[in-house]
């Protein structure tokens, strides 16, 4: 962003101007793709910027502030690669609103009059995809999401059974009904939460808990498992690296077109087993990064939780007045393997995310899982054998570089010895080199007992951390 006087001439007091020049003239950097500007009543300039894809954004300009693009953003780039989050890099200026998915902005005004006295004080931005109006209030520094806001006060008042049949069920889906949406209100009445009991498969001497089928990430992560049979063993990078590619594919040789209807059988497990060959298949094309987000946890007598959740793939349609983004998980492709438009009518949609916990001797000592689309259950794997095999802590284990077998090669994370490299180019595997540590490979969040105690990570790929919580409520970084 440019600040000239009207005469074209270059302020004084503009950042760079000692520097001279067009550089005299930028007022502020780091910027995409900007679709509106405008001054709020205090005189703060506000802009708001389409991401790649996703990532949408709403900035306050200041002086001399580098807003990061193109090294971050909180979206990805069209043809898939990621980008890093704007919380991995916190030299840059974070926006105060963003989206994700993308709500394909278009416009920004500023309102301070008082002929609507709910909206005086707000920005407003049009919302293409989201086929809407967005309405962010102004608070000092501060935007905030109104309809947001009112739509979890509603969902603190009126409880989970307003998304059943009451209020906000009825917005979304009235919505849906009217721009030809697949949801019924039939659907949310008719959708039930299941308990299941956890897959348990055996490896070493832990047993490994993990999300049942239907879901389709434990049951992929309990095949790469069974498939890697005896202990990786520890110190030896190639060892370690060929073990899991191999486990890997053969996991993701069972992913065809009977594998999503598998997932709904009393005997799917028995079914993958006795599918299971060497090396197994290449499963579908790679998946850019996705909206998930994993907790683990473990408190002072050893209890242990394992909590995965997902935005899921964007839809980019938000139910007016609710502020709600609507995702489209029935046009996910790696949840469709067979294709698109052939689950039956009341078909439970499968699921990537593995929350898991690991037991010895019966007594959980690590809880984990990670975000990440169909990478995540690449990291999972490599993280715990990195723990059980390896001997690992859970912070070496997370920040350990990755590989992650898709398709007809094996992405390398930047950090990967060159030897396991050269390894696993001489056994045939087509490469594609990432140059450095980034979120593709997931976001991996371990706690759990270790030799000195309790211990915990969070992955530094995608902003993750780990703290301790004391008694009297101290919050100790780890």
């Amino acid at each position: 962003i440019v600040r000239l006087k009207p005469d074209g001439s270059v302020p004084n007091d503009n950042p760079f101007a000692d520097k001279g020049g067009v550089t005299a003239q930028i007022w502020s950097l780091g910027h995409r793709n900007i679709l509106g500007l405008t001054f709020d009543g205090a005189g703060k300039l506000w802009n708001q910027e389409m991401g790649p894809r996703h990532g949408d954004e709403i900035n306050l300009v200041e002086r001399g502030a580098n807003y990061g693009w193109p090294v971050v953003s909180n979206g990805d780039h069209y043809d898939g690669r990621a980008i890093p989050d704007h919380p991995t890099r916190p030299e840059f200026a974070a926006p105060k609103l963003w989206w994700n998915p993308a709500v394909s902005p278009a416009g920004l005004a500023f309102y301070g009059g008082d002929l609507y006295p709910g909206w005086k004080n707000s920005l407003l931005m049009g919302a293409l995809s989201g086929e809407g109006l967005v309405r962010a209030s102004i608070e000092g520094d501060r935007l905030r999401n109104g309809d947001l806001a009112e739509t979890l006060r509603h969902l603190g008042e009126a409880g989970p059974d307003t998304m059943r049949d009451g209020p906000l069920a009825g917005a979304v889906v009235g919505h849906l009904a009217a721009t030809g949406g697949l949801v019924t209100a039939d659907d949310l009445l008719d959708y039930r939460v299941i308990a299941r009991p956890p897959l348990r498969i055996d490896h070493l001497d832990v047993t490994v808990l993990t999300n049942p089928p239907p879901s389709s990430g434990g049951a992929l992560i309990a095949a790469a498992l069974r498939a890697l049979g005896e202990r990786v063993p520890p110190g030896d990078d190639v060892a370690h690296y060929r073990a899991v590619v191999r486990a890997g594919r053969a996991a993701n040789g069972l992913r065809d077109a009977a594998f999503p209807l598998d997932l709904h059988e009393e005997d799917c497990m028995e079914r993958l087993w006795a599918r299971m060959g060497p090396g197994g298949g290449s499963g579908p094309s790679r998946k850019p990064a996705g909206s998930t987000t994993h907790v683990s946890a473990v408190d002072a007598d050893g209890g242990m939780a394992s909590l995965s959740s997902s935005n899921g793939s964007g839809a980019g349609v938000m139910a007016p007045e609710t502020g709600v983004l609507l995702n489209n998980m029935l046009g996910e492709e790696d949840l469709n393997p067979g294709g698109f438009g052939r689950l039956a009518a009341g078909t439970r949609m499968t699921s990537m995310m593995a929350p898991s916990l690991v037991l010895r001797a019966g007594e959980p000592v690590i809880a984990l899982g990670s975000a990440g689309s169909n990478r995540l259950r690449s990291a999972i794997l490599q993280t715990l054998v990195s723990m059980v095999d390896g001997g690992m802590t859970a912070s070496d284990a997370v920040r350990r570089p990755r590989v992650h077998p898709e398709g007809d090669g094996v992405d390398v994370e930047g950090g990967v010895p060159e030897g396991v490299a050269a390894a696993l180019a001489g056994d045939g595997h087509r490469l594609r080199r990432w140059g450095e540590m980034n979120l593709f490979f997931g976001g991996v969040s371990v706690a759990g007992r270790g030799r000195d105690g309790l211990e915990g990570a969070g992955d530094p790929r995608r902003g993750g951390g780990a703290a301790a919580v004391t008694r009297a409520g101290e919050v100790i970084p780890l």
